[in-house]
């Protein structure tokens, strides 16, 4: 009986620590508050300690003026795994949006960014719901998604 309750307590502890690993992650990445649950905003790290693979993204984004988007799957490799590391990781030296459409099949999910000024107001959630609806309106890139799908 003892070594049972001492296997129950192992596994309780055990779930007690990888659900605080997970609310941990979960708060790094909260859903941008714009109505969108494709949207993730991304918090910014030191210039210094943006990783070496993310630095052309990176001069990129700090070029590019706020809310203008940038087509992140140019700087990822084509290898859906490894993109995907590329995109859980991404650290960028500003505040960043994530935004992703999936369109399933072989067109994939289709991923982009745009850097948004430090701190919540309502002109940020307001800008970046301007963003996402312009991408489901007009974006040629969104466009040509539709347009190669076979019927």
């Amino acid at each position: 009986m003892d070594e049972l309750a001492e296997s129950l307590k192992q596994y309780k502890d055990r779930l007690e620590n990888d659900n605080q690993k997970h609310q941990n992650i979960s708060h790094k990445r909260e859903t941008a508050n714009c109505g969108d649950s494709n949207s993730v905003c991304i918090d910014p790290v030191t210039p210094s300690n943006v990783k070496e693979e993310y630095s052309h993204l990176n001069e990129t984004v700090v070029k590019t003026s706020d809310y203008s988007y940038v087509h992140l799957d140019k700087f990822c490799t084509n290898n859906r795994i490894e993109r995907r590391k590329f995109i859980k990781n991404l650290r960028l030296s500003k505040p960043i949006m994530l935004y992703r459409v999936a369109y399933g099949g072989s067109k994939g999910t289709l991923n982009f960014i745009w850097s948004v000024p430090v701190g919540q107001t309502e002109d940020k959630t307001s800008r970046n719901m301007k963003v996402i609806s312009n991408f489901r309106r007009s974006s040629d890139v969104l466009k040509q998604g539709y347009e190669t799908r076979i019927y």
